[in-house]
């Protein structure tokens, strides 16, 4: 790790600050491409935090409120889009997607939110739908709620 570390920092892509024995490294800020990590960042870390603010309108509406899919798996790309399940009552596609629109901005991903409510998704998990059985079963990032 340390020698991948010296790469970085021989491009100029990290800083290198020695205190005592140990080497702290950190981006670059007067490195050209700066702007472009910052983003791909953002991208790709901290997308539950972002969701979560967005969501907290709905907190009280929502029994759970996760991602699933490729982020989820940790095999997302530059491109994925970001699987969002809310289980809850009373809310709405259009008034989620009021939220999530400047979220794609900021983020750079499509979000796609499925929506059900507590009783249609004990339904569908109790008929065996094999939708609601394979996001039951893949790896989860929890927003709101617990599994």
């Amino acid at each position: 790790m340390v020698r991948e570390l010296e790469k970085l920092h021989s491009a100029g892509l990290l800083t290198a600050t020695r205190q005592g024995n140990q080497i702290h490294y950190q981006a670059n800020p007067d490195n050209p491409v700066f702007q472009e990590l910052v983003a791909i960042v953002r991208k790709t870390f901290g997308i539950a935090d972002h969701l979560r603010v967005e969501l907290m309108p709905f907190a009280d509406r929502l029994q759970q409120a996760f991602i699933y899919g490729s982020i989820a798996k940790g095999t997302a790309n530059t491109s994925s889009d970001i699987d969002l399940m809310l289980i809850g009552e009373g809310i709405s596609y259009s008034e989620v997607m009021e939220r999530m629109l400047p979220l794609e901005e900021l983020l750079g991903r499509t979000i796609n939110p499925t929506l059900y409510s507590p009783a249609d998704w004990a339904a569908k998990l109790k008929a065996g739908n094999s939708f609601v059985l394979r996001v039951t079963e893949q790896d989860k990032i929890t927003i709101i709620g617990s599994e």
